[in-house]
């Protein structure tokens, strides 16, 4: 399955009022949402760089929360 992933934000609350964006991965099999894994990393360009090594190394879907548990482990 040749799939597409693609950045995602969401505002979210710290429960004392202050609000931050927060930013996760989707997956596309053509234009259908397959799979969304919000609130990953509070860092744009490093939720970008992984986007970038799943599409680049046609990653499958059910390796993702692999591939993100070793990225927060770093």
């Amino acid at each position: 399955m040749s799939c597409k992933y693609t950045i995602r934000s969401d505002r979210v609350s710290d429960g004392e009022g202050q609000f931050f964006t927060v930013y996760g991965i989707d997956v596309w099999d053509a234009d259908r949402l397959i799979m969304s894994v919000p609130d990953v990393f509070c860092g744009k360009r490093e939720t970008l760089d992984l986007i970038s090594r799943c599409n680049k190394f046609e990653l499958e879907p059910e390796h993702l929360m692999d591939v993100i548990s070793d990225e927060l482990d770093q």
